[in-house]
């Protein structure tokens, strides 16, 4: 591999979508500043280059250099990004049940994303941020039908969103505002916008509401599946494309929208079934009439937390982020079964 030309700065690295990005980036060559906040008591740079030491089968070295960061605080976003050519900041807060307050969620997703582009647009070295959004920043407030499609042109209406959407539409709303307030030349901004990530649980820790679905079904936490359903991507496609939105000139100043067609979770479940079925695990193949989840989601904070998007269809315009990007989609079904071997090696199910 050759040596990257400066280092990158990668946030949230001890998330699910982060540590993914960080070990992609590893295996590029690249010399990694990995953001990650601290937590008392708790070792988590040892844990993390742990983690990262086993994926790549040797340990990484100088190229991996850890930092702390707070979404919330201002001390070491400067000294972070210094010297980076550039930033992806995938750090926001990740919700596990529904919350009661639409704004809970806004201050820190919105806050980090500011200050990790205040801080890259100060460093005279930091050319290009990439900023970790979401689908949900795109579909909501907007028809959810089984025809109409959403691109990169289209935005969630605020005010119809629950908590998660709504913090996802205002930080990636806020980091363009704040590039357009900027000299031309300064920074460059990428959003990239994945629908519901699959794909392999690297540890527990770093473990996603959005591996519930494959968790719950393995386990048969759920006697039957409700009409929940979302475009879908690979964890590994969603790392590979951070790299490129960095690295592509034609990527500066757009968004990516990020999902293969809509995937019902009957269909995720029949996946599993034919997988896992033969091994003993009682996947749940039938569907569940809407009253049940509505009474479910009184007692489960996970159904809960999905509660909004039930009956509705996800469907993504990715035909620029095909055409700029490159991307070819990984087999959607290759990433559910790779969840749930991880989930059943972790001991999760």
């Amino acid at each position: 591999m050759a040596k990257a030309e400066a280092p990158i700065l990668i946030t949230g690295v001890t998330g699910f979508v982060g540590l993914h990005c960080l070990l992609a980036a590893l295996r590029a060559g690249e010399e990694v500043r990995a953001g990650l906040r601290d937590k008392p008591g708790v070792d988590r740079r040892a844990w993390l280059r742990g983690i990262v030491t086993r994926e790549l089968g040797e340990d990484p070295g100088a190229r991996l250099e850890l930092v702390s960061l707070d979404l919330l605080a201002d001390a070491g976003w400067d000294e972070a990004v210094a010297g980076c050519r550039g930033l992806i900041h995938v750090a926001s807060p990740v919700p596990s049940e529904a919350l009661a307050d639409p704004d809970a969620l806004v201050e820190p997703a919105r806050a980090g994303a500011l200050r990790a582009l205040r801080a890259a647009a100060a460093s005279e070295a930091t050319r290009r941020v990439v900023l970790t959004s979401s689908s949900a920043a795109i579909v909501h407030g907007h028809a959810r039908d089984a025809v109409s499609r959403y691109g990169p042109e289209t935005w969630s209406i605020p005010d119809q969103c629950p908590a998660y959407p709504r913090s996802k539409v205002l930080a990636e709303r806020a980091a363009w505002d704040f590039v357009e307030t900027l000299a031309p030349g300064t920074l460059e901004l990428v959003a990239i916008n994945p629908g519901m990530i699959y794909g392999p649980v690297l540890d527990p820790q770093a473990y996603s509401p959005s591996g519930e679905p494959v968790r719950k079904l393995l386990a048969r936490e759920i006697p039957a599946c409700p009409e929940f359903g979302w475009a879908a991507v690979d964890v590994r496609d969603v790392a590979e494309l951070h790299l490129r939105a960095l690295a592509e000139p034609a990527a500066a100043g757009q968004r990516f929208p990020l999902g293969t067609e809509h995937l019902a979770l009957i269909d995720v479940a029949r996946i599993l079934d034919r997988h896992f079925g033969p091994r003993g695990y009682r996947v749940p193949t039938r569907r569940m009439p809407n009253w049940m989840v509505k009474l479910a989601a009184r007692f489960d904070p996970q159904v809960r937390l999905a509660l909004h998007d039930l009956g509705l269809y996800e469907r993504l315009d990715t035909s620029t982020t095909e055409a700029v990007l490159g991307w070819r989609p990984r087999p959607i079904e290759r990433a559910l079964i790779d969840m749930g071997e991880s989930l059943i090696r972790l001991q999760m199910v």
